[in-house]
C-alpha cells in the first residue's frame, strides 16, 4: 500500500465583481425598465405552459401562440396553466440596438444539405453563426439548433451564444422553432 502525504487544498476565490450589490440591482432595474420601455407583445412568442398525464406519465407541455390574448385565452380553458413568452428576434435586435450589439444577419451563409437518418440536415453557416435545422420527410421542421458569435464596440467583450428548439416544445408553426433557436429564448 502506498502512502501519499495529505495535501491542504486552498480553496479559490471567486473574481471580485465589478460592480457592488446596490449597483448590480441599480443597473438590473434600469435594464428591466429598458425592456419594458421598447419592448412590445409583438416582441414575443407565447406559450401555455400546462401539465398532462399520458401513459400514467406527468409531463409538462406547451402550445404556442402568436399573440398574448390568444395564449392568455387557451390557458384559461386549462387547469393549473400559466403563461409564458419568450423574446424572438425582433426584440433581441431592439435591445442590442441600445446596447452598441452588432446582430450578425442570418441568411447570408453558405448553406450546406446532408441527409442523415430520418432527416435532412441543413447547415447554414455566417461569418459570426452557425444555423442548423433539421426537417423531417415532409420538410417540416423538427428541430435547430443555432450558435451566435457577439462582440461589445464599447467594452471589446465577446459572447458566444447557443439556442435550441424542439418540436415537441409546442410549437404551432416551422418558423417559430427555428426563431427560438435564434433568439436562445
Amino acid at each position: 500500500m502506498l502512502e501519499t502525504e495529505a495535501t491542504t487544498l486552498t480553496p479559490r476565490l471567486p473574481d471580485a465583481p465589478l460592480v457592488s450589490a446596490q449597483e448590480a440591482k441599480r443597473l438590473w432595474e434600469e435594464y428591466l425598465k429598458l425592456e419594458s420601455a421598447v419592448l412590445g407583445d409583438d416582441d414575443y412568442l407565447w406559450f401555455v405552459e400546462f401539465v398532462e398525464f399520458a401513459d400514467g406519465k406527468k409531463r409538462i407541455r406547451r402550445c404556442s401562440f402568436g399573440s398574448r390574448a390568444e395564449a392568455e385565452a387557451d390557458a384559461q380553458r386549462r387547469t393549473s396553466a400559466r403563461v409564458r413568452k419568450r423574446k424572438v428576434k425582433s426584440a433581441c435586435r431592439k435591445l442590442a440596438r441600445f446596447f452598441g450589439y452588432d446582430i450578425p444577419e442570418v441568411g447570408l451563409g453558405q448553406v450546406e444539405v446532408r441527409e442523415e437518418t430520418g432527416f435532412r440536415v441543413a447547415i447554414e453557416r455566417g461569418e459570426f453563426y452557425c444555423f442548423i435545422e433539421w426537417l423531417d420527410d415532409a420538410l417540416r421542421t423538427v428541430k435547430a439548433s443555432a450558435t451566435v458569435f457577439i462582440r461589445s464596440p464599447g467594452t471589446g467583450r465577446t459572447w458566444v451564444g447557443r439556442g435550441g428548439a424542439h418540436r415537441s416544445e409546442g410549437f404551432n408553426e416551422d418558423f417559430a422553432i427555428g426563431q427560438t433557436a435564434l433568439t436562445g429564448r
